[in-house]
């Protein structure tokens, strides 16, 4: 070996190791992914963690469906080929028009059975199926040797792209080396047989290996690592939103509401809990949280509040913090001029959240109900109240400034109130109350509003309340249509809690509760 072809080996051999440095993670990680998935393809998913036998039966989900629907799109050119195989089989006989139409006429067959639902959709199926066209294509490939010269290219052809979408119908695993190695001997051999001992060149090697080594097995791996993350990815982000739904649904449960701001602080989704919190009928959706804070002190108070969390995700610390959230007290001021005092705890989101590159914020509010100012009674109703009454009269505590203006709430739909009263009390006892009220107008200028069973109801209890009413007025209708008796009165199945009016952690409880049809 003289100095130049050393100098060839040696560059050679330094070539192939900076490849093998290059690519050594892939091919360890390729490995790794080789002997998992044909575990998990011969056990059948067993072994396997809950998370991980939901991706195996998405994808065979997936690789079922991609499989029915090619082989019902390639029924046209296969029966167009069993046309063209069977004219030349009866013009001459042979083993390759033979092989060419037994094995075509074969698929059609079997793709009746499968549509038919004859055999069943498990991944049994994709094995067998996999089995016959791994046989049939190879058994086709050897009738190739029985070809003329002209018509061989044609057919190799057929067989190379029949191979190929095998490896993208079917899963990638040990089977799919083994097939392209079993497939590369053949079709150099019988290229050797139809063209002779002069067709095998280093060329035809190479296009061979290339060809095995990037279409038949590099490409169904890659699309196997795509369909797999792809489902991972899907599944994640479905328990993800699972879990942020109950998370939020909770917090109305063990709060008085839950806000999602985003970065300007606008608030995104509705919001009822701020239409309970200050008694408003308003959209707050869109709004933004600073306009509805009382004082710039206190909105300085919120962006200082925030803006760490802002900082935080910027600088991508992805540490997780299992502390207890921040919580700040803020005023926030209704529409009518009361300030309502909440405390608001925060949670911040990733930025990736809805695909936006912004912050999200998750607050949950709590009312303060005992810091909330009260306005004290003016002279002319101390007078109107008993002496004793007013002689037992606590004195305002001091961190409540007085008001000498005087809080009116307006319900225009409230037409007529009739009230039982006890002229023989002292303080003319209310007996029964009664209240007839008349919807005028949706608009949410109106402040109280028409009074529904929704309003006094815990937010948890509102479900199960909302269906018994219901399906009760459903039968009553039911029956009265089909002229059938009606079971006058129905008791509740849990006992009723209703929010007292005006009160926002005071509730009635009634253990026995009864509902019927009004006559």
């Amino acid at each position: 070996m003289d100095s130049s072809q050393f100098l060839l080996v040696a560059c050679a051999a330094a070539l192939l190791l900076w490849l093998w440095r290059l690519t050594q993670a892939d091919v360890k990680r390729w490995i790794g992914h080789l002997t998992h998935t044909t575990e998990a393809w011969l056990k059948g998913g067993a072994d396997l963690s809950p998370m991980a036998m939901r991706v195996e039966e998405e994808l065979w989900r997936i690789r079922v469906h991609m499989f029915m629907t090619f082989i019902r799109l390639s029924m046209p050119p296969i029966l167009i080929m069993i046309v063209l195989a069977s004219v030349e089989f009866l013009r001459e006989p042979s083993f390759c028009s033979g092989s060419w139409s037994f094995f075509l006429s074969l698929v059609v067959v079997l793709y009746g059975v499968v549509v038919d639902k004859q055999l069943p959709y498990a991944p049994v199926l994709l094995r067998n199926m996999r089995a016959f066209f791994g046989i049939a294509n190879m058994i086709v490939t050897i009738s190739n040797c029985g070809s003329s010269k002209d018509d061989f290219p044609g057919r190799l052809g057929l067989v190379i792209s029949g191979q190929v979408l095998q490896g993208i119908l079917f899963p990638a695993h040990v089977m799919t080396v083994v097939n392209s190695i079993l497939h590369t001997v053949l079709y150099i051999w019988t290229a050797a047989k139809v063209y002779g001992q002069s067709s095998l060149n280093p060329w035809l090697l190479v296009f061979h290996i290339f060809f095995q080594t990037m279409v038949c097995n590099v490409f169904p791996f890659v699309l196997e690592f795509t369909l797999r993350n792809c489902v991972t990815a899907s599944f994640q982000s479905k328990d993800s939103a699972s879990l942020i739904s109950g998370f939020r649904q909770m917090l109305k449960g063990i709060c008085d509401g839950e806000l999602l701001v985003d970065g300007k602080f606008r608030i995104c989704g509705g919001a009822p809990c701020l239409q309970r919190l200050l008694a408003s009928q308003e959209e707050f959706a869109g709004r933004c949280l600073r306009d509805l804070i009382d004082g710039d002190e206190e909105r300085e108070k919120i962006d200082g509040f925030l803006a760490p969390a802002m900082q935080e995700d910027d600088a991508e610390d992805l540490r997780p913090n299992e502390g207890a959230p921040r919580c700040l007290r803020v005023p926030l001021k209704a529409p009518s001029g009361q300030v309502v005092p909440v405390d608001v705890f925060h949670v911040p989101l990733p930025r990736s959240l809805y695909g936006e590159s912004t912050n999200y914020h998750l607050l949950a509010l709590t009312e303060d109900v005992h810091a909330r100012a009260q306005p004290e009674a003016n002279a002319m109703s101390q007078s109107a109240l008993p002496s004793s009454l007013l002689a037992s009269r606590r004195p305002p505590a001091a961190s409540v400034a007085s008001s000498a203006d005087t809080q009116l709430e307006g319900c225009d739909e409230l037409m007529e109130m009739t009230l039982l009263l006890n002229a023989s009390t002292e303080l003319m006892d209310i007996e029964e109350a009664h209240l007839r009220f008349v919807r005028h107008t949706e608009e949410p200028k109106v402040r109280l509003g028409m009074p529904t069973l929704k309003r006094f109801a815990r937010p948890l209890d509102w479900a199960g309340i909302d269906a018994t009413l219901r399906r009760y007025a459903r039968e009553v209708r039911k029956a009265s249509a089909n002229g059938q008796e009606v079971v006058e009165r129905q008791a509740l199945p849990h006992p009723l809690v209703l929010r007292l009016p005006g009160e926002t952690r005071k509730y009635l409880l009634s253990r026995l509760g009864g509902f019927g049809r009004l006559v």
